[in-house]
């Protein structure tokens, strides 16, 4: 079973040739984190966690460890957040999780204020 009839040890040498087994920490976590995007202009990286944190770190300053900006609590999320995407002026955050509640959240990544919207989600017929 596995590895497309590659040995254990093949599988092990064709994976350390072609994934980085070197890098560095630079942020650091108290959940799994699944689920990480940089912004358009790469300025911003947002990451998720199974713990449902959304912390927004300025990856501007990726030479360093990187220092949370913000830290967000997400909403209405079963398991972890599943899917998100910023808007293209990096104010909002989109997300949403598997569970039974056919809604999406919205939340700010910026400004000195919290905001955070459900919005639903029916298919036709529902």
């Amino acid at each position: 079973a596995g590895g497309a009839g590659l040995s254990s040890s093949e599988r092990v040498s064709a994976i350390s040739s072609h994934l980085p087994t070197d890098g560095r920490t630079v942020a650091r976590f108290q959940h799994r984190v699944y689920g990480g995007k940089f912004s358009a202009d790469g300025d911003l990286y947002v990451a998720t966690t199974q713990g449902g944190s959304i912390v927004v770190f300025d990856a501007t300053q990726a030479a360093r460890e990187l220092v949370p900006e913000r830290r967000i609590e997400a909403r209405n999320i079963r398991w972890t957040i599943t899917d998100f995407d910023m808007s293209p002026d990096r104010r909002f955050l989109a997300y949403s999780s598997i569970g039974s509640s056919s809604s999406a959240n919205v939340c700010n990544l910026t400004g000195d204020y919290e905001y955070h919207e459900k919005l639903g989600m029916h298919s036709p017929g529902a």
